[in-house]
């Protein structure tokens, strides 16, 4: 082999290696940049993926609205969340058993054992709606009653006795209550005549407002 053409092998070899070096390396780029253009498409896919579902919730939760408003709309009374009574019993079972049903009709309750406890939960909370037991002495239930209505004159007082004389009826009247029942009573009565209560004052501040 002569010193001239091993030279030019040397040489030949030297470009091919370059070549392929370049090669090589313009490879790697396209491939880099293959995975960059796919890096963003899926970027850009999933970016669409969470604006669909987006606005797929968006109608979702329009229409529950939607329903929501139609199914009270046609409800005969609208119960909200911040009506709230407040049952003054001393016993306790007949308490529990007026707080349960009212609670599953939608209202918020509180009990009161005594008169000390009525009078002050009615300064503290934001009563709409009395359930008041009269206990013997009747004259201190009055007296009760009295001073309930003169702390909260829209108060809706529903009034619960053992007796039915006909001057017991007309005294608690007077004082303010918007109802009587005689024990032993109608649990669901007591409930529908609070509702029926509650809606006539709710009709009643919106005239006013308007």
């Amino acid at each position: 082999m002569s010193f001239p053409y091993f030279i030019t092998k040397l040489a030949c070899t030297a470009r091919l290696r370059q070549r392929l070096q370049a090669i090589s390396k313009h490879r790697h780029f396209i491939t880099y940049a293959d995975k960059t253009s796919g890096f963003n498409v899926k970027s850009q896919l999933k970016s669409k993926s969470i604006i669909a579902f987006w606005l797929v919730l968006s109608k979702i939760l329009q229409l529950i609205k939607s329903i929501v408003i139609i199914v009270l709309s046609q409800h005969e009374w609208r119960i909200t969340l911040k009506n709230r009574g407040l049952i003054v019993e001393e016993q306790h079972g007949i308490r529990t058993l007026i707080g349960e049903q009212l609670q599953a009709e939608g209202f918020v309750t509180y009990n009161a054992e005594n008169a000390y406890e009525a009078i002050s939960l009615t300064l503290r909370e934001e009563i709409d709606f009395i359930v008041l037991s009269l206990a013997k002495p009747f004259s201190r239930s009055f007296g009760l009653l009295k001073r309930l209505k003169s702390v909260k004159p829209d108060t809706k007082v529903m009034v619960i006795a053992d007796s039915e004389k006909p001057e017991m009826m007309e005294e608690a009247f007077e004082l303010g209550a918007s109802a009587y029942f005689v024990k032993p009573f109608d649990i669901y009565h007591l409930s529908c005549m609070v509702k029926r209560e509650i809606a006539m004052k709710e009709t009643k501040d919106k005239v006013s407002i308007v």
